[in-house]
This record gives structure tokens, C-alpha cells and sequence, in this order.
């Protein structure tokens, strides 16, 4: 019916509203619904917005404490202070990941992708990477693209912080869509990987957001009712993390 097919169109990214030209008896239901999802796309944007905020007034604070505790000669003060700067820092390159994201929209594995490795090489300047890509899957995939921004850039982000130079990233789609990500870092020894995508856990204590951004993707990875595996790089030497997700289109 046309307004299953318009719910389903929803889902897949490519309406952002039902259709109102329908029988009488369900318009107010129809009505409703869209407000639900208005009200649910603002409060999603309110959100982001609100974190941003909160991470630019912390820091002048922090600035201060810092300074205070460099003056004073209290090194634990001094450290905690730098370590909270870079958690608000990491926080606002988040923001800066999922900020060309849009709620409703369909995931473009290709363009998607790029916008991301450009913030990734704006944010991780200093280290010059090479971060390169194999896409082999349709222009547009039955993922909200807020969503896949977000996996994406939590993968990349972590990828290039412990990446000595080089990301390879690959994009795949066989009844599902396969990701990979390769980096020429240490590597994860394989007794860590659980503490890693637990939530709040990160595998060095002096790098904030490292645990935190692998256990986001794990939980859009169970949203999509896929898996990921954490692994070593046969062409890079590092790290090897793949994330599968099944496609149903309906």
C-alpha cells in the first residue's frame, strides 16, 4: 500500500516525511507522525548542538586550571586539566564528524566516505596520512546516514590516532556491507579487544576517548543487528577492524 511504501521510504532515507494525500480517516495519524518525527530530528540536532556548546565553555575554564596548576607547580592539577582539554577536544572533533550528517537521509558509502577522510586529514594534519580507499558497493545504500557518518568517523578517528602514517579503507557489498579498516599502528593484541568495545573502558588510561569511540560503533553495529571483529592488518602491519552489516531492503 502507498503508505507502506512511504514508511518504508522513510526508513530507507529516501523521503523524510509520510505523504499527506491520504484517505481521511488516517490523516490525523499521518499527522501526528510526521510531528513525531520533526520533533525527534530537532531534538536530535538540539543534542549535538548543546555538547558543542558545553565543550567550548569548558574551556577557557580548563585553560585557567591549566595555567593555574603550570604557576603553582601542581603537576597532578596541571595533567588532569590537560587530560579533560583533550576529552573536550575529541568531543568537538566528534561533533565536527556527525555535523554534515543528516537524520533521514540515505547512506552514500562513496561521497559519505570522502567528506569524512577530508575532516579526518583537517583534524590529524600534523601527522600527514595516507589514508586511501576501496569502495566497490551502489551509490546509495538503506542506512540512515547519520548513523554510518558516525560509525565511520569513529573508526577513522581511532584509526588515525594510533596510525603511524598509513589507512586503508574498504567498502564493500555482497548481501550486506562489509567494512574494513586497516592501519599501520601497534596493533590491538587480541586479550584487549574485549575491554576495548566495552563502553568507558579504553586500552591506554592517558588517551581519552579511545575505549568510548569503539564502543559507539559497536552499538550502531547491534542497532543494525551486525558484527565486528578486531584483528591484525596482513597489508599494514597494525590493526584490522571489520564491521558487517546486513541489508534488507523491503
Amino acid at each position: 500500500d502507498s503508505v507502506g511504501d512511504n514508511i518504508r521510504a522513510i526508513r530507507q532515507g529516501r523521503e523524510s516525511a509520510l505523504q499527506t494525500d491520504v484517505p481521511t480517516e488516517i490523516k490525523p495519524l499521518v499527522s501526528e507522525f510526521n510531528q513525531l518525527l520533526s520533533t525527534w530530528r530537532g531534538h536530535l540536532q538540539r543534542s549535538r548542538n548543546a555538547t558543542g556548546n558545553l565543550a567550548h565553555a569548558l574551556k577557557s575554564p580548563l585553560h585557567l586550571i591549566y595555567q593555574s596548576g603550570i604557576e603553582n607547580d601542581q603537576p597532578v592539577v596541571q595533567e588532569q586539566a590537560e587530560r579533560m582539554q583533550q576529552i573536550i577536544e575529541r568531543e568537538l572533533n566528534r561533533a565536527r564528524i556527525a555535523g554534515s550528517a543528516s537524520a533521514g537521509r540515505r547512506f552514500q558509502p562513496y561521497q559519505d566516505s570522502q567528506d569524512l577522510i577530508n575532516t579526518i586529514n583537517i583534524l590529524f594534519q600534523e601527522k600527514g596520512l595516507d589514508i586511501r580507499t576501496e569502495v566497490d558497493t551502489p551509490d546509495q545504500l538503506p542506512f540512515e546516514q547519520d548513523d554510518m557518518q558516525e560509525l565511520l568517523g569513529n573508526l577513522l578517528d581511532n584509526a588515525a590516532k594510533w596510525a603511524k602514517q598509513r589507512i586503508l579503507l574498504s567498502l564493500k557489498f555482497d548481501n550486506g556491507l562489509l567494512i574494513t579498516l586497516h592501519d599501520d599502528g601497534p596493533g590491538i593484541e587480541q586479550s584487549a579487544t574485549e575491554a576495548l568495545l566495552t563502553r568507558g573502558r579504553r586500552l591506554d588510561e592517558q588517551t581519552p576517548g579511545h575505549g568510548l569511540g569503539l564502543s559507539i560503533v559497536q552499538d550502531i553495529v547491534e542497532q543494525y543487528q551486525g558484527t565486528i571483529a578486531i584483528g591484525r592488518s596482513e597489508p599494514l602491519g597494525g590493526a584490522c577492524l571489520s564491521v558487517t552489516l546486513p541489508i534488507s531492503i523491503d
